[in-house]
């Protein structure tokens, strides 16, 4: 809603400065949402992360989750505000989980093994592309999760690992059923505000 509008007004301020030479208002209204969106995102994590004492973790878990969304794809919810404080809370969530070597071995076979079943994952307005544009995206996908072992091997920050096995979880049918409820739940809200404004 707040991430709408102010995309919204910056898209036709743009247009209307200089409208032969821009991109049409809907396409600039989806670009400056996704900017305002990651914008939002990242600095809640900054501080969430800050504020937990967990920030390079955090950032950990946000980089190798996005990361893996952008390869392998998910459900998404549609308000974009409800995008961010879902993304915030799952990953200063997933920052907690046990972290022992044996749990992080356990999360990385299970990251493939969901990786394989499950990846990729679009829901049906998105934009899918060919079949061997997909699988060399699923391929760098596996490589990125035993890269994320590799590096908690090295260094033993777990936060690459987390951030995979969130994505991989996601990816799964109860991932989906909870993203979709979730972006139900978040638009009735926002037609309640609207009604009650």
């Amino acid at each position: 809603m707040v991430i709408d509008k102010l995309a919204k007004i910056t898209a036709i301020r743009i247009k209307e400065a200089n409208p032969e030479e821009t991109e049409p208002l809907d396409v600039l209204i989806f670009g400056f949402t996704v900017i305002y969106n990651l914008i939002i995102t990242w600095i809640l994590i900054f501080l969430l992360g800050w504020l937990l004492g967990i920030f390079w973790l955090t950032i950990q878990v946000a980089l190798s989750f996005m990361f893996m969304r952008m390869l392998t794809g998910g459900a998404h919810l549609q308000q974009s505000f409800a995008c961010s404080l879902v993304t915030v809370v799952l990953i200063c969530s997933v920052v907690f989980l046990p972290s022992s070597s044996m749990f992080i071995y356990a999360y990385f076979s299970l990251s493939l093994i969901l990786l394989s079943i499950f990846a990729p994952f679009y829901e049906r307005h998105q934009l899918v592309h060919s079949k061997q544009w997909e699988q060399k995206k699923k391929r760098f996908a596996m490589l990125w999760v035993i890269f994320s072992l590799f590096i908690y091997v090295l260094t033993d920050e777990v936060g690459f690992v987390l951030g995979v096995l969130l994505q991989a979880v996601m990816l799964t049918p109860p991932g989906i059923v909870f993203t979709h409820a979730l972006n139900s739940f978040s638009q009735k809200g926002g037609e309640l505000d609207e009604k009650n404004s």
